[in-house]
């Protein structure tokens, strides 16, 4: 009696184990890389990323981007990062034409049309860019401000 007491609680701990040990795999898969394996993969200069609005706040846009990654052979890492769009940041929407003859030797001009910041939306897939190298911003989690943003249709 005492052995098949002992046995059942055996299982029962060795399935507890492994039960904890997959969640911590799980949980550990699903939020990327983040803090020093951030760090250690990114590209030590970003002056441009792509990314969709996530959330926008006054004049902070809350972004999920795409970083490049230090070895080019890599895929880009996501990130949320915070960004502020001030007076000074431009703000373009590029649209491409559609009717282009595919042997043309003729330059393809895009239509650019200048935006205002009411005109950004959550879920707005974008293309920004800075001024300032944002490597430390980015690996801090501190804001940075935009000089430019494309939204390209």
């Amino acid at each position: 009696m005492n052995k098949k007491i002992l046995s059942i609680l055996a299982i029962v701990v060795i399935v507890a184990i492994v039960v904890v040990a997959i969640i911590l795999l799980y949980k550990n898969r699903s939020t990327g890389p983040t803090g020093s394996d951030v760090k250690n993969e990114i590209a030590k200069e970003i002056y441009g990323l792509t990314a969709t609005i996530k959330k926008i706040k006054g004049k902070i846009l809350t972004l999920e981007a795409m970083i490049p990654p230090v070895d080019t052979q890599k895929s880009q890492v996501g990130a949320t990062i915070k960004a502020t769009v001030t007076d000074q940041t431009k703000i373009v929407k590029i649209i491409f034409p559609e009717d282009v003859a595919i042997d043309s030797k003729e330059p393809i001009y895009p239509e650019e049309t200048i935006l205002n910041f009411s005109d950004l939306k959550v879920g707005d897939e974008i293309d920004i860019g800075m001024t300032e190298n944002v490597y430390e911003k980015i690996i801090n989690q501190t804001e940075f401000d935009i000089n430019t943003i494309y939204i390209i249709e």
